[in-house]
């Protein structure tokens, strides 16, 4: 914990920091604007942001904005390149990060938003963060018996250049969350190794589990290719109608974003938007 309460706070990590800091009533002098798009980010708390900068997991990090902003505290749990960034951080102020940095797909939002509560003296908001998320996915799982036994496989289409990736392997945030709810494992889940399994069209009926959830990052034309797709359409899970194909809202895939990147606010979202559309697919599996 830092010596007193920080009052400007800049953000360096890319994937879920912002949300964090914003969760626990704090608001950022910096933060990246791609951190600012999703639906569970609040308007009045976007518009009290001093700066954003252009910030994806795979963009370079402004140095010179984040000096400029004059933080007292950087966050950085989430700074997927922080070797690479770490000393200029620190010599600009005290930087909030892992001692050891997870992969990008295996965060652990609880230890995320504890190290960031902890840093900005707001642990008991951050435990009031936890407590209420999983207060959701407890009552989710009470209210939906359907989905104990019935095994789920979650995976991105980011389109013909980038390929499809499996995102609930074992020790993902997704395979974790879906346990929490009482699915089991994807069926061939110990078929995809490593930061980010890649799907290829060979393996495509490896993605069958009693549910199938793809996002399509591309949009409405990917889906119809992929639905047109021989090996995809003899998969068990789609022949029968126990697949669920997700559409970008815009520029953005939310769902599938909280998925693989959970914090305490995409997943309130994501469970009051996603396990309604599970159900239904669940009461399918014989």
């Amino acid at each position: 914990m830092l010596q007193s309460e920080p009052r400007r706070v800049a953000i360096a990590g890319q994937v879920g920091d912002t949300e964090n800091v914003l969760s626990l009533d704090v608001i950022p002098v910096l933060a990246p604007d791609f951190q600012l798009q999703w639906p569970w980010i609040d308007a009045d708390d976007r518009s009290k942001i001093e700066k954003q900068y252009q910030g994806r997991s795979d963009s370079e990090l402004p140095l010179e904005q984040v000096a400029a902003s004059r933080p007292d505290v950087i966050i950085a749990t989430s700074d997927t390149a922080l070797k690479e960034h770490y000393e200029k951080l620190s010599q600009i102020a005290p930087v909030v990060a892992f001692e050891k940095q997870p992969a990008s797909t295996q965060f652990d939002w609880q230890q995320s938003i504890r190290l960031i509560g902890t840093a900005l003296n707001r642990t008991a908001e951050a435990e009031e963060q936890i407590a209420s998320t999983r207060d959701l996915i407890t009552q989710a799982k009470a209210d939906h018996p359907e989905f104990a036994g019935t095994s789920i496989s979650f995976a991105i289409n980011y389109g013909a250049e980038y390929g499809i990736t499996f995102y609930n392997g074992k020790g993902s945030p997704g395979e974790t969350l879906f346990g929490e709810l009482d699915f089991d494992p994807a069926d061939h889940a110990d078929k995809f190794t490593g930061e980010r399994p890649q799907v290829g069209t060979e393996q495509l009926s490896l993605l069958d589990s009693d549910l199938l959830v793809v996002n399509f990052n591309g949009g409405a034309a990917d889906r119809r290719k992929m639905e047109t797709n021989r090996l995809f359409a003899s998969i068990p899970a789609v022949r029968d109608k126990r697949y669920l194909g997700l559409l970008p809202e815009g520029d953005t895939s939310p769902l599938a974003w909280s998925l693989a990147r959970p914090t305490p606010a995409n997943l309130q979202w994501s469970i009051n938007n996603l396990v309604p559309q599970l159900g239904p697919l669940a009461s399918k599996v014989k």
